[in-house]
């Protein structure tokens, strides 16, 4: 195994330091990226808080896989719902990771990624709303 200089491995743990907190000074001194990041954060409490209230409602079987043909197949435990706000996080993240690192040199490309976290959310938050609201009502 290579043994590196430890001046050596100094300079670049300090060189990526040094990059993570200016990719978070830019994207916090952005208002408009801070605004998307809290807009995407407010929607996953939504989401979460309407699934923790409604959960105890909602039959033990519920219908969610829409794309298969009508009847048994459709239905899926209960549980099988947190799928759609952990989808949306995990695409969040993702996201929100990729935009972080462009942010510097690609601003909109970030604000396009941003922008896309809350069409998702929104696009979750409206089809769990739906869901819970035939299932309940």
């Amino acid at each position: 195994m290579a043994k590196f200089p430890k001046s050596f491995l100094r300079a670049v743990n300090n060189k990526g330091l040094d990059n993570l907190m200016s990719w978070s000074d830019s994207f916090r001194s952005d208002r408009l990226s801070v605004l998307l990041a809290t807009i995407w954060g407010t929607l996953i409490i939504m989401c979460l808080l309407l699934l923790y209230w409604q959960y105890h409602l909602l039959p033990l079987e519920i219908p969610l896989f829409y794309s298969l043909p009508w009847g048994a197949s459709r239905m899926t435990p209960r549980d099988t719902i947190w799928i759609l706000p952990a989808s949306g996080v995990l695409i969040g993240f993702i996201n929100f990771g990729l935009g972080l690192g462009y942010h510097r040199e690609e601003r909109y490309l970030a604000l396009i990624l941003l922008g896309a976290n809350i069409l998702v959310m929104s696009f979750i938050f409206v089809a769990l709303f739906h869901t819970i609201l035939i299932l309940i009502w």
